[in-house]
């Protein structure tokens, strides 16, 4: 159903595992891979089997998180093709290329250190949770967007560095609270450690080839100009990543 709704191919697959990922190669088409694990559902269904008791409402809690996460993940793909594969230019997937050619470079910039800001992750967040409720609208199934919400709140958000009293416990109030916070980057987390943890080749690029760049990044105050800065410095520390992005000729188009 997405392949045709996204005009898009990429391989499909469960595995047993938790969680879910786009993988970072391509299958041998040249189409993007998406793994979901089901590793929570699956020991449920073996205790079943067994005869041993299993909490129902944990049951449909794991049900629910996955089908979130799928949703989640097939964002993810979406964005890589309006990113890389047929690029849509416009402010979301310009901000989307520079927090990748950022994270690429300066590995753990996003998940390590910054994922609470990620616009990337702030709009899978979103969609997975649109799509999910939508999905059990469509499906018939009593289960309502309030408790979808409840979670991914435990199952998801959690884990992650949000003020879970200000995101609230309703559809609307999560929606408003992933609205507010979209595409806004408040502080830059992370990046003394992330150099620290750099190979040395790239070190070495960076402390000789970016010194001015580094100089006028600890100067700045502004947060989307220090972004503006890391994408510079990464750039030039990996290159290559002008032909995986290829919206990064727009973006400096739109800078002169």
């Amino acid at each position: 159903m997405k392949k045709k709704e996204f005009g898009i191919n990429f391989e499909f697959e469960i595995v047993y595992d938790e969680g879910g990922r786009i993988k970072e190669e391509r299958s041998a088409y040249g189409y993007q891979q998406l793994e979901i694990g089901e590793w929570p559902l699956a020991e449920i269904k073996n205790d079943k089997e067994l005869g041993i008791e299993v909490d129902s409402t944990e049951e449909r809690k794991c049900f629910i998180e996955l089908i979130l996460q799928t949703f989640h993940e097939l964002r993810h793909i979406k964005q890589n093709n309006d990113i890389q594969d047929n690029p849509i230019l416009n402010e979301e997937t310009l901000k989307m290329t520079r927090e990748l050619i950022i994270n690429d470079s300066f590995i753990g910039f996003r998940n390590r250190f910054n994922y609470e800001q990620s616009i990337i992750e702030i709009d899978a967040m979103r969609a997975s949770l649109q799509e999910t409720i939508l999905f059990f609208k469509t499906m018939g199934a009593n289960i309502t967007p309030d408790e979808v919400v409840s979670v991914m709140k435990e199952k998801e958000l959690s884990y992650l560095n949000y003020n879970l009293s200000e995101i609230g416990n309703s559809y609307d109030s999560v929606m408003t609270y992933f609205n507010h916070i979209y595409g806004k980057i408040i502080d830059i987390k992370g990046i003394t450690d992330i150099i620290q943890s750099l190979p040395e080749d790239k070190k070495e690029i960076l402390y000789s080839q970016c010194q001015n760049l580094i100089n006028c990044y600890n100067l700045e105050t502004d947060v989307e100009k220090k972004m503006d800065l890391l994408q510079k410095m990464s750039l030039i520390m990996t290159p290559e990543l002008r032909e995986k992005y290829p919206l990064i000729e727009f973006q400096v188009i739109n800078k002169r």
